[in-house]
């Protein structure tokens, strides 16, 4: 899963909540999470028609749909693939470690636990 954060150039913050992968599965899934029926919250599914998940250009993609540049786009993921692949064009990426196994974080970017403090309210 990756939301994503931007800034409209105007100061304003606009969040979006996207996913990559198979669009069927991503749609189970999150209709099917122990907080509800989540898919209200995502705005755009994403699949491998855009590109390979290890691919940067398939991020330069998805942030220009959005019309931006990867470096107004925050990419959080629990693939480090992913990850490089969206730093590798720019984009702001943090792992997010669900399992709590990871002890270093991918070039920069940082890990996380869960969501909290990512996005303000």
């Amino acid at each position: 899963m990756c939301p994503s954060h931007s800034n409209d150039g105007g100061g304003r913050k606009n969040h979006r909540h996207l996913l990559v992968g198979s669009v069927l599965a991503q749609q189970l899934l999150f209709r099917t999470t122990a907080s509800g029926d989540l898919t209200s919250h995502i705005s755009v599914f994403f699949d491998t028609r855009v590109g390979a998940k290890n691919e940067g250009e398939s991020y330069k993609k998805i942030a220009a749909s959005f019309s931006y540049a990867p470096h107004q786009v925050l990419f959080v993921s629990d693939a480090v693939k992913e990850i490089e692949a969206a730093q590798s064009v720019g984009m702001q990426a943090i792992l997010c470690d669900r399992d709590s196994r990871t002890s270093s974080s991918p070039a920069t970017g940082g890990v996380i636990r869960n969501f909290d403090g990512v996005l303000p309210d």
